[in-house]
């Protein structure tokens, strides 16, 4: 654990600029100051529970300047590993990782009882931790002693490539790895087996904003918003008019790469399904098919099943192409997908007045098939801010403006047991998707 160390400040008055030097670097509290910025977060369900693992920035405090009456805080960002409780929002673990361009450490992703890391430290390496408490439970080091990894050495990347080189392949359930020779491997986690491997080397990237204006509501159809200042909802070519209109409206979209997989998986087999009924409509017809060579010869219904074959096999080459590449692709389906729990409503984000100070309201909105679309119940998200330019000229953030440099722009929701938790603005909060309760909400 890291302890808060006793700080001197020294007051500078120079040209009217009044700065607070903090004697000494390194005299903040890494484990307790808030987050100033997030680089990914993830959603762990398993055996041992449910977490929240947020991947985070903080600054090492070196001085304050109050220049313009708002505190300015500067100083080393150094990344941070926290691992927060569902059921309650309580923080079980946290690790402090370091200065990323030293230690480089780069959160992977998980498999069943591990949270996987790359680090650049030698005695880390690919290791993975307990998602509850993030301690380490195996180094590389560690690892290498295991019968299929010892001849295993592997790339060591620039601190920027280490995502090109490592990752979890959520799909297959594997970590891919790749060795100082270039070559691919999949490691199996329950086993530590590793094979090398030809497959499309397309690790999902960590998402950095989950609030937009247009998203995959399928495979097929796209939903978004139209309209300014307020904004209607357009879907299936209609529109919800003005009758059910927000201010500054934006969709909750799921990033959720297991989950973003597994839809991806379900399209396929309704997709195969499909290419099925092609071949069993290709085999009837063929039954009905002219016997003779000389079209001349042919009967009225011979001649029609003839052209319907015709057009039966050129759709099914074309369609089982589409399949085999959708089969071999580590892709996925949509870029956007939108977070719902029962694919017939959405979750709408949107602002409460035009003000400086104004809030969120949070809003699920029911897609009925007859178009009475209607707002099933509507929130306000206390402390989070339409424009957090403008609420921060009025003093809002002052407080954590004094210990960091934070940043407002990251968002991520993620969905569990008909729970969804939500990060922006540097808070999460987790709610009931039915009644729109919250359970919780914590500063990060």
């Amino acid at each position: 654990m890291l302890s808060s160390h006793k700080i001197r400040p020294v007051w500078l008055f120079v040209l009217g600029l009044q700065v607070l030097i903090l004697s000494g670097c390194g005299g903040t509290d890494l484990m307790t100051t808030p987050a100033d910025d997030l680089k990914g977060t993830l959603l762990y369900e398993g055996q041992e529970g449910n977490y929240i693992i947020s991947w985070e920035e903080v600054t090492d405090v070196s001085g304050v300047n109050y220049s313009d009456e708002t505190p300015h805080a500067w100083g080393p960002k150094v990344a941070r590993l926290s691992s927060y409780e569902l059921e309650t929002g309580e923080l079980t673990g946290r690790v402090v990782l370091g200065d990323q361009l030293k230690n480089g450490t780069t959160l992977l992703g998980s498999t069943p009882g591990k949270i996987w890391l790359y680090s650049m430290d030698d005695e880390l390496g690919l290791h993975y931790r307990n998602p509850k408490t993030l301690e380490v439970i195996e180094t590389w080091p560690q690892l290498t002693a295991r019968p299929f990894l010892k001849e295993l050495t592997l790339a060591k990347p620039e601190y920027y490539l280490i995502d090109k080189f490592f990752g979890v392949d959520h799909e297959a359930g594997r970590l891919m790895l790749t060795d100082n020779s270039g070559y691919r491997y999949h490691l199996y986690p329950e086993t530590y087996k590793v094979e090398k491997t030809e497959r499309e080397f397309n690790i999902s990237k960590f998402e950095t904003e989950a609030l937009i204006t247009s998203a995959d509501f399928d495979e097929r159809n796209t939903i978004y918003f139209r309209g300014d200042p307020r904004n209607s909802i357009s879907f299936l070519n209609k529109e919800s008019g003005p009758s059910l209109t927000f201010l500054d409206a934006k969709f909750v979209v799921d990033h959720d790469p297991s989950k973003i997989m597994k839809r991806k998986q379900a399209s396929l087999a309704e997709f195969e399904k499909y290419v099925q009924s092609l071949r069993d409509s290709l085999e009837r017809t063929k039954s009905r098919m002219p016997t003779s060579k000389y079209p001349n010869q042919w009967n009225p219904q011979e001649r029609e099943a003839h052209y319907l074959g015709y057009r039966l096999q050129n759709r099914l080459a074309m369609e089982e192409s589409v399949l085999q590449n959708a089969q071999t692709s580590t892709a996925p389906t949509m870029d956007d997908p939108i977070l719902s729990d029962d694919f017939k409503s959405v979750f709408v984000q949107h602002s409460n007045s035009m003000s400086d100070t104004a809030h969120w309201l949070l809003s699920r909105v029911d897609l009925r098939a007859d178009t009475t679309w209607q707002v099933r119940w509507e929130i306000p998200l206390k402390g989070f801010y339409r424009d957090t330019w403008l609420a921060q000229e009025k003093g809002v953030f002052n407080d954590l403006l004094e210990v960091g440099s934070p940043k407002f722009t990251y968002s991520w929701a993620g969905t569990s047991g008909g729970k969804m938790v939500l990060i922006a603005q540097l808070k999460m909060l987790c709610l009931d998707m039915i009644s729109g309760r919250i359970y919780w909400q914590v500063q990060l």
